[in-house]
């Protein structure tokens, strides 16, 4: 298997590359958020020739940027993404302007700025998209020199425009960028619920009239469950970097699952008992239904759920299995409702303790972790500051008409993975010659300063609506917007064929960098860094249970198990474009991803506390016989799909209160991945 330090060449099939790069990712186009892109767009530029300042187009493309990086969420996420966007950005400007004149100094900063920006990737898909923001605007400053005064005007404009983005996106306007994924997972939420509701009532029916309305229920049900996991794959495939909100989306649907099975289970239970003895399993399943709807009101009107409260009367007639389904529902209550508040970026209510395995990474740990040469992300970073850095030196030593336009596509082709690298050179250079040869023809039918500005709107539009479909028709529509700019700026004729010219520059450039600078071709390596992912956390448990364990010890195998989780994630990302699987075994090997960074925050936080609890907890997980041999197992089976399967059934510590109900939360997540791994390898 190789790692990232030893890197295995891939050989990508041409047809597989084309079939990738034309392909959409099944989300539909971003109406919305694309006239939003436009309005905020085009404001700035409307005011140039009332106010006589042309510097209001770095007005323009700070807005543009900022629209870019609101990638949904919780409004302080995004507002948090907006204002480092404006903090660096105004920098960027303020620096690249100044040391647009001189070679060494420049090219010493967009080294610097770009590999900073590009090794942002490991904060998620906000620092992803902050990151090529800030890059963008550096290159296009270190192309436009300024003495002092302009550049301070200039990092002004780009200010304001960010803040009128900021305020339009975030205030007047804000995007819901998880609309399809809140409907979907509602939609499954309402069906399970219907599910549950008939179950709570099922005595009322004759036995031929009740297993003929389950039939009519649990297709459905099941079917709807489904359709949500392929919503939410194609959202993920579509956005680049980790969200904590499709996270969280993903956790409700996966325990939307969970309870479809325990009421299956409850209802068979109840086939097997007199009817008098059933009060408690049908309370269960009522409760479930109430909680169920209470989750699917609270996604659809974004605000956290009210807690629904289950009755415990009448277990102790129950008998071992009968009893264990009804502290399951109660449990799968508990995390229904704690997983839809932490949707709306809120804690859970007060009767539900928040889980420690939903903290967030803390963002010095993420950067601290992957600050080494085995980490992907580190590599990649390194490859873009070197690769952006010679085509822009180059550009200016041929004297290429708008040179940054190639420096540009080489910042943006560049992919942590050769073939993703590949089928977006692809997109961009395809792109890039349609919309060259759309701006050709417009330009001629267009004339005056407002058709170009209704030209400028349109185009704007049509490219951010797309960019979640394809990049390629973003690049389509991105091309003629900046073409047109450049041209009415500039005076010039035509500038089509020197984009044409600097976008193919760029993207051989690209190539070869990714060929060349620290190549990693993992075509089939997301189940060796799956495997190694499962292996560190095996390690981390290991770590902190051990009495014998030091702390120097505990850091060393948190942060193995970060960078494994990082290669992995970045290892997903790349095999989507490379070939991307089925959308169930997309949302298998997600799930797998997530439930192993839910145990290892767990693992975490269970160590550093020294409560005689935290002590007792340790001590139990360490004597559980199947928390550790099941990673283990898992670990195998993921790296190799032939290997012997670990034994059924579920990993299960007993008691449900103290220390034990704290190793049950560590259980879970390992029946999570398993599940997710029997899903993927089965």
């Amino acid at each position: 298997m190789a790692s990232a330090s030893t890197p295995r060449r891939a050989r990508p099939d041409p047809r597989g590359v084309l079939r990738e790069a034309a392909a959409a990712t099944g989300a539909a186009p971003a109406l919305a958020q694309g006239l939003r892109a436009a309005l905020v767009t085009i404001g700035p530029l409307l005011l140039i020739p009332v106010l006589a300042r042309p510097e209001l187009s770095w007005a323009s493309l700070a807005g543009f940027g900022a629209t870019l990086c609101d990638k949904g969420g919780a409004y302080r996420t995004r507002a948090a993404a907006v204002a480092l966007y404006l903090a660096f950005g105004v920098a960027a400007v303020s620096l690249g302007s100044l040391a647009a004149p001189h070679l060494a100094p420049s090219a010493a900063l967009l080294f610097a700025g770009v590999g900073l920006c590009a090794f942002a990737r490991v904060f998620g898909a906000e620092g992803t998209s902050v990151g090529l923001g800030v890059a963008t605007a550096l290159v296009v400053a270190l192309a436009n020199p300024a003495s002092p005064t302009e550049a301070g005007a200039r990092a002004g404009f780009f200010a304001l425009g960010t803040a009128w983005a900021a305020a339009f996106t975030l205030v007047l306007w804000p995007a819901r960028v998880f609309r399809p994924a809140r409907e979907a997972v509602g939609a499954a939420l309402a069906k399970v619920a219907a599910l549950a509701a008939a179950v709570s009532t099922a005595d009322d029916l004759g036995t031929d009239a009740w297993r003929d309305r389950r039939r009519e229920l649990v297709g459905p049900a099941r079917e709807s469950i489904e359709a949500a996991r392929a919503v939410l794959a194609s959202l993920r495939r579509g956005r680049p970097g980790r969200s904590r909100r499709a996270e969280q989306i993903l956790v409700v649907l996966e325990t939307t699952d969970r309870v479809f099975g325990l009421l299956v289970a409850l209802d068979d239970v109840t086939d097997e008992r007199e009817d008098a003895s059933n009060g408690p399993l049908r309370a269960a399943a009522a409760s479930l239904s109430e909680a169920l709807a209470a989750v699917a009101e609270g996604l659809d009107r974004e605000r956290a759920p009210a807690h629904v409260a289950m009755p415990a009367e009448g277990e102790a007639e129950l008998g071992p299995r009968a009893a264990a389904l009804v502290r399951g529902a109660r449990e799968a209550v508990g995390d229904l409702v704690s997983a839809a508040a932490a949707v709306e970026g809120d804690d859970a209510p007060e009767a539900v303790a928040p889980s420690e395995m939903d903290a967030p990474p803390s963002p010095m740990d993420a950067a601290r972790e992957n600050l080494s040469m085995e980490s992907v992300v580190a590599r990649y970073a390194l490859r873009v500051a070197v690769c952006t850095t010679a085509v822009d030196v180059a550009a200016r030593a041929l004297h290429l008409q708008h040179g940054y336009w190639a420096t540009i596509t080489c910042l943006i082709t560049l992919q942590p993975q050769g073939t993703a690298t590949l089928a977006r050179a692809v997109q961009r250079v395809a792109g890039t010659v349609v919309g060259a040869g759309l701006a050709v023809a417009l330009g001629r039918w267009v004339h005056g300063a407002w058709g170009v500005m209704a030209l400028v709107f349109a185009t704007a539009a049509a490219c951010v609506s797309l960019l979640p479909m394809n990049y390629g028709l973003y690049a389509v529509f991105l091309t003629p917007t900046f073409v047109v700019l450049a041209e009415r700026s500039a005076g010039a004729v035509s500038l089509a064929p020197a984009r044409i010219l600097d976008t193919l520059f760029g993207a051989a450039a690209a190539l070869a960098g990714s060929a060349l600078v620290l190549p990693i071709s993992e075509r089939d390596q997301f189940a060796a860094q799956m495997s190694s992912a499962v292996k560190s956390a095996r390690a981390l448990l290991d770590a902190v249970t051990s009495p014998e364990s030091t702390d120097a010890g505990v850091r060393s195998a948190r942060a193995a198990l970060g960078v494994a989780l990082v290669n992995a994630d970045a290892s997903f990302q790349r095999l989507q474009t490379e070939a991307p699987p089925p959308a169930e075994e997309r949302e298998a090997m997600l799930a797998l991803l997530l439930y192993t960074r839910r145990l290892a925050s767990g693992l975490v936080a269970l160590g550093y506390e020294t409560t005689r609890e935290a002590r007792e907890a340790r001590a139990i997980a360490r004597a559980h016989p199947g928390l550790g041999p099941r990673l283990d197992a898992m670990a195998l089976r993921i790296a190799d799909p032939g290997a012997e399967a670990e034994p059924e059934g579920e990993v299960t510590v007993g008691e449900a209160t103290g220390a034990y109900a704290r190793v049950e939360r560590l259980a879970r997540q390992v029946e999570m991945q398993r599940a997710a791994v029997q899903r993927w390898r089965g």
